[in-house]
């Protein structure tokens, strides 16, 4: 990033880093799991572990742990330039759930990328999704009954992980 601005780079994915990516499991697995699926997820995540990685004569294992968790507005910011905006479960409680409806509508409704992250729930009743995860939001609306609904996408194409059920 120079003087505010974010600086554009070109960053060469061969074959072989493809390769690479999808023995160890990288990318999304939504899209990668048959031979006529999309691969960029794939492209996009070794490109972004080049530029973490130091030595990439040696395999991009040191730019794959450096990228491994982290926060979808870094990635949002990698991809776009675009810092976005995060909304906090306390601004729903204070502005309203109809306020927070209507700017995450507003937002798909822009062609804008939006995510829902996910916290850890310890001793509270599990909701279904996993745990330090992030999902992509496809829609949001209101019920008949005016409750507001989230259809989410997981990269994942599923929740793996003990209580928390079977996402389809």
């Amino acid at each position: 990033e120079k003087a505010g601005k974010p600086e554009k780079i070109k960053i060469e994915v061969t074959q072989a880093d493809i390769e690479e990516n999808i023995k160890r499991g990288g990318g999304s697995t939504l899209d990668n799991t048959g031979k006529t699926t999309p691969v960029w997820p794939v492209v996009m995540e070794a490109a972004f572990a080049k530029t973490r990685d130091t030595n990439h004569a040696d395999g991009l294992k040191e730019g794959y742990d450096a990228i491994a968790g982290g926060w979808s507005r870094q990635a949002m910011y990698a991809l776009t330039g675009e810092k976005g905006t995060d909304i906090r479960l306390a601004e729903a409680k204070t502005a309203g759930t109809d306020k927070v409806f209507e700017r995450v509508r507003d937002a798909i409704a822009e062609g804008r990328a939006v995510t829902l992250s996910t916290d850890p729930e310890p001793g509270a009743k599990q909701d279904g999704l996993n745990d330090n995860h992030v999902y992509m939001v496809d829609r949001i609306y209101k019920d008949k009954a005016g409750q507001v609904m989230v259809e989410l996408r997981n990269p994942y194409a599923r929740n793996d992980y003990v209580g928390e059920g079977q996402d389809t």
